[in-house]
């Protein structure tokens, strides 16, 4: 499971995307564009810029994964293992 860090839904985040750009976004624009309440701290977001997720239910975490590879969001390593094995 990931560390457990709350993002502040108010703050700008550096996300990583596939294509190798990285843009300046709100958590709150990251969590709606991913289909995700920001107000539920399901989402968050690494150092690196890539997106992984707090504590959710397996179909949840299929969800984020899926919605990650449409939109080029990239997804961390936990997160692409544990949607994958639950």
């Amino acid at each position: 499971m990931p560390p457990f860090r709350f993002t502040d839904i108010t703050k700008t985040e550096r996300i990583s995307f596939v294509d190798g750009s990285t843009r300046e976004m709100s958590y709150e624009n990251v969590c709606r564009n991913l289909g995700f309440d920001p107000k539920v701290h399901f989402v968050d977001i690494t150092h690196t810029g890539q997106i992984t997720y707090t504590i959710g239910r397996p179909d949840e975490l299929r969800s984020l994964l899926k919605a990650c590879r449409r939109l080029g969001y990239i997804p961390s390593k936990s997160l692409e293992y544990d949607a994958m094995t639950s």
